[in-house]
């Protein structure tokens, strides 16, 4: 789980907690989404069969096989559940974009970059939301927290449960090592 650590505020943290840990990534309403099961192990990556396709998916039907290269950092395993935004070439059918790709732990998408206070993300309203015209208004409607910003509280928001205190910590302790440096090279 990468810490999501945000030293201007300004910048990023009007992006809502829907875009930083899913909306950005997976929005695809021109494409696709589809559910697969990976079957295979690749040198280069991992080969899966499409379990279902949602949306606009080109040449991409159920039953058939992907491989989903090592670059997408998958991590995944023969019997993973993926979820994968797809957006197709629109001048050819038989190629597509892969825009993210998720674990599937049951019924609930793993968002590894994202806490938001134990309100899972099911499979059905990660299609839902993907495929609509706005998906962060989708899950905002569905619950207001996913249209708060990423940050707490004016300062950042860590994945995974950190706290501001031990940012700050941490930042105070790198700015009087950078002060004692400087006086150690007068």
């Amino acid at each position: 789980m990468r810490p999501d650590f945000d030293f201007d505020p300004s910048t990023t943290c009007s992006a809502s907690k829907a875009d930083i840990c899913f909306c950005d990534a997976a929005a695809t309403s021109l494409g696709a989404v589809a559910t697969a099961t990976v079957n295979a192990e690749t040198a280069d990556g991992v080969v899966v069969t499409i379990d279902a396709i949602h949306g606009s998916a080109g040449g991409i039907s159920a039953g058939q096989s992907l491989t989903l290269p090592d670059y997408l950092g998958t991590n995944a395993h023969v019997g993973d559940s993926l979820f994968i935004s797809l957006l197709p070439n629109p001048s050819r059918p038989d190629m597509h974009t892969i825009n993210a790709v998720f674990h599937i732990d049951g019924e609930q998408l793993v968002l590894p970059t994202c806490d938001l206070d134990g309100s899972p993300l099911s499979t059905a309203t990660a299609v839902e939301a993907a495929l609509a015209t706005s998906c962060e208004a989708h899950l905002a409607a569905l619950d207001g927290r996913w249209g708060e910003s990423h940050c707490d509280d004016g300062g950042c928001a860590i994945a995974g449960g950190g706290s501001p205190a031990v940012l700050g910590a941490v930042v105070a302790a790198a700015l009087v090592a950078m002060r004692a440096s400087r006086r150690r090279q007068r």
